[in-house]
């Protein structure tokens, strides 16, 4: 069976106030590339996994916006817990992810200490340069209170279908955006083409005048005396300058 080009492979949780606390002894939770389902009760854990894998991805920067009763909760969650949170000072989260062959690791600490984005290499973790997180590994994470509030803004579903990465609207608008305004400045430039061919009459009515004028010259003869004076101009021209000086001082 062929794995996803990108999945979740692991979660970590390392002193969070009631999980991960036994020295040595990581809560850790392995994912099938497929699917999987967590059962529990109340209070068992299972929006703890959740919230890790959502604060671990950093995918809780939009909450504000789409939902936010989820946002308040999440906020709540991830206070210290002297302050009613879940949080210690040494708090740790990671999550494993696969993406296209190659094993990733991404670190969330209360402190900020530590290597956001790890790749593995020769079974060691190395320090990577993270970019763009949310857009190098694509993770729609929803919660009930959050499919709730979907359901009760007509648009939800809409807005996350357009975020998706099959669909990436944002992207859509700017490629269409390029496109209009290519289109508008290829029709300003007909306008103008067909401005400048408005006066095609006008212009070649002066180009027939010119050509009448020319051959009254040439059938005057002014066009034999041009001729002449073009020839002996390009004799002038090819005769060296001390020639040039002793012919113009024995005219004189």
């Amino acid at each position: 069976m062929n794995c996803p080009d990108i999945f979740i492979a692991k979660l970590i949780i390392q002193n969070m106030l009631h999980c991960g606390r036994t020295d040595g002894q990581p809560f850790i939770i392995p994912f099938h590339p497929h699917f999987n389902s967590i059962i529990g009760g109340r209070g068992t854990g299972k929006s703890t996994v959740l919230e890790s894998i959502r604060i671990a991805s950093r995918r809780d920067q939009n909450l504000a916006a789409e939902a936010p009763r989820v946002k308040d909760e999440l906020d709540k969650f991830m206070k210290l817990s002297q302050d009613k949170g879940v949080m210690l000072n040494d708090t740790e989260i990671l999550l494993e992810l696969h993406r296209r062959g190659k094993d990733y690791q991404l670190r969330w600490r209360y402190d900020g200490q530590g290597a956001v984005l790890e790749q593995k290499v020769n079974n060691v973790w190395q320090e990577i340069e993270p970019g763009d997180i949310k857009s190098r590994f694509p993770i729609s994470i929803f919660s009930q209170k959050q499919i709730n509030e979907l359901a009760s803004n007509p648009r939800g579903l809409l807005e996350v279908v357009d975020r998706s990465p099959e669909v990436d609207r944002a992207e859509w608008n700017r490629r269409f955006e390029s496109t209009r305004s290519q289109f508008f400045q290829l029709r300003e430039h007909r306008r103008e083409l067909l401005r400048q061919l408005a006066g095609e009459q006008q212009i070649r009515a002066k180009l027939e005048d010119v050509k009448s004028d020319l051959k009254q010259y040439e059938e005057q003869g002014h066009g034999e005396v041009l001729k002449h004076y073009q020839k002996r101009s390009q004799q002038k021209s090819s005769l060296p300058d001390e020639w040039n000086n002793m012919l113009f001082r024995n005219l004189s």
